[in-house]
């Protein structure tokens, strides 16, 4: 009975559960841009019932489906006082994922003896200890809950790939929903989307109906997308007239946006050279993406010179014997799968944080690699181990030296000691601070007193956040009235916004205020805080959790809004 209960696999999920969410608890992943810009405020606005009354307050991610976000949405309506406990719950997720990559890797090693008990183990270690996974674990960014589909089906893909038996349809089509869903949700997920069907095409010498399948795989692959996404695309069309407003611009030609495709280009490399040697460029030159945090990840060049040396030496073996040997099923799949992804990922983003999957097929290569490679000769073993050895601590010791996303601790940077220092007198922020509950909520905001029907006129973003902290207990509305960037350089038709805009600001017949969030140019905030004051506004650095807010309300009502200031 007890040796049936400890090889459960119903009792390995309940674990790799648990220690998702005890590990979430400790870390305390999100204090994050993306979730002071739009993760919260787009399922408020969604649940509420708000889409579009709010004016493009989170600039382009305020179209994103919501539905994804709307779990944490609710955690925190109703936890919000209970961090830790969202924390647990938000760090579900990895857990869930940790368990399907456990079994992913126990299509790939045999488990009944100790090498492949030990690769398992070691290649579980290096795909969960990768920054894109580690660093976003209880995190809101939504890249984890995306895996969790795309890791799904690929274990399905894979254990049909792989068997020795006959293939079952059924599993594809599976495979193909959950991979379909991903993208619904997230639409960045379509990167695994595109390149399962590229490597299903490639290794349709493995399919027993190679046809029949793919487009089984196909058709589920857009049903499973309509199904979490196609609400969403109703709505955008009923708006904006674009279903993937603003993106594909140039196909449905919304007034609200410019006739053009838009995608972030600011990770792609510059140059032709820069996709080559891009993993070197990973490996070596650490301080990329996501606001030029450190990340000492070296898996990406690790894969790169392991997949190189692998097919110079094969390439050698084929020369000398006068025929190129032909590979194994699973180590093809496996390698079509991999380059796939990563052709697609390097040309469609190249953004780190969304390499989660393929993280995880590269700690597969890196194990066996190691395996496959190894020599003959006491002495010659005892220097491979020990370099190994070394390479692994690297592989393993990254969430350490790496920069994190953001924690929720004390130590944040917009303490009084730092927040607006250089454009406003802080010290009422200061005697407002002084015993303030730091960090008891997971969104956390001053009491303040504005009144009910108030329009908040938002500089720059993020600050979209704010919205629903305030409305908890009174009605407004936001408008975005300065974007900066967002404006300028994402191509929104200002001729068609501007107007709107004006006509929200105009027919307001209530209290107006205006949120500016600290921006990256000390400039603009500057210039945004004497635009504001010279219509008669006193502004304050806002106490939260969240970002650098000033709130500046019209002067002699400050007492009367900010409830700890002294009169």
């Amino acid at each position: 009975m007890l040796r049936r209960i400890f090889h459960s696999q119903y009792l390995y999920f309940f674990l790799f559960l648990f220690g998702g969410g005890l590990l979430s608890m400790q870390l305390r992943y999100e204090l994050s841009w993306d979730f002071a810009n739009y993760h919260y405020f787009n399922a408020w606005a969604f649940v509420k019932d708000r889409v579009g009354y709010d004016f493009l307050v989170a600039g382009i991610n305020t179209y994103f489906n919501p539905l994804i976000d709307v779990p944490l949405y609710y955690l925190i309506e109703y936890f919000n006082d209970a961090p830790g406990f969202i924390f647990f719950m938000q760090g579900l997720w990895a857990g869930a994922v940790a368990f399907v990559f456990y079994k992913f890797l126990r299509l790939f090693f045999d488990f009944s003896g100790w090498r492949g008990r030990v690769s398992v183990i070691l290649a579980w270690l290096i795909g969960i200890t990768s920054w894109p996974f580690f660093m976003q674990i209880g995190s809101s960014t939504n890249e984890i809950q995306s895996s969790l589909l795309i890791m799904c089906g690929f274990y399905l893909l894979f254990k049909e790939l792989l068997s020795a038996g006959s293939q079952r349809l059924k599993f594809f089509a599976a495979a193909g929903l959950l991979l379909g869903a991903a993208m619904g949700l997230k639409l960045t997920a379509v990167t695994y989307c595109i390149s399962s069907g590229m490597a299903l095409i490639a290794c349709s010498r493995f399919l027993d109906r190679p046809v029949k399948t793919i487009v089984v795989f196909a058709c589920c692959g857009l049903l499973g997308f309509l199904l979490l996404n196609g609400f969403w695309m109703l709505k955008l069309w009923d708006l904006y007239g674009n279903p993937f407003f603003p993106f594909l611009n140039g196909i449905f030609h919304s007034d609200y946006y410019a006739f053009e495709n838009y995608r972030d280009e600011n990770y792609l490399p510059q140059a032709w050279w820069g996709y080559f040697f891009h993993p070197l460029y990973m490996a070596f030159v650490n301080e990329v993406y996501e606001g030029n945090m450190l990340i000492v990840d070296i898996r990406e060049g690790l894969v790169f010179f392991m997949l190189l040396v692998s097919f110079l030496v094969w390439l050698q073996k084929g020369i000398r014997s006068g025929k190129l040997q032909p590979v194994g099923r699973s180590q093809a799949v496996l390698l079509i799968f991999f380059v796939c992804s990563y052709a697609v990922w390097l040309a469609l983003f190249c953004i780190y944080r969304y390499a989660i999957p393929l993280n995880f097929m590269g700690a597969v290569i890196i194990v066996r690699w190691f395996w496959h490679f190894e020599p003959q000769g006491e002495i010659r073993r005892i220097i491979y181990f020990s370099l190994f050895n070394i390479v692994l601590f690297s592989l393993l010791s990254t969430p350490y030296y790496s920069d994190v996303w953001s924690r929720h601790n004390s130590n944040a940077t917009f303490k009084p000691e730092y927040q607006f220092s250089l454009f406003v007198d802080d010290a009422e922020y200061k005697k407002r601070f002084t015993d303030y509950g730091y960090f008891t909520q997971y969104a956390e905001l001053e009491e303040v007193n504005l009144p009910d029907n108030t329009l908040l006129l938002m500089h720059h973003i993020p600050g979209a956040a704010i919205l629903p902290m305030l409305a908890r207990k009174i009605n407004i509305r936001g408008v975005l009235v300065k974007g900066g960037k967002i404006h300028a350089l994402t191509g929104f038709n200002n001729e068609k916004i501007v107007p709107e805009m004006e006509k929200i600001i105009s027919s307001h017949r209530g209290f107006k205020a205006y949120l500016i969030a600290l921006h990256e140019k000390m400039g603009e905030t500057k210039r945004s805080i004497e635009e504001v004051t010279a219509q008669g506004m006193k502004c304050f650095p806002l106490i939260n959790n969240q970002f650098p807010w000033l709130l500046c309300v019209p002067a002699g009502t400050e007492k009367q809004i900010f409830k700890g200031m002294k009169p």
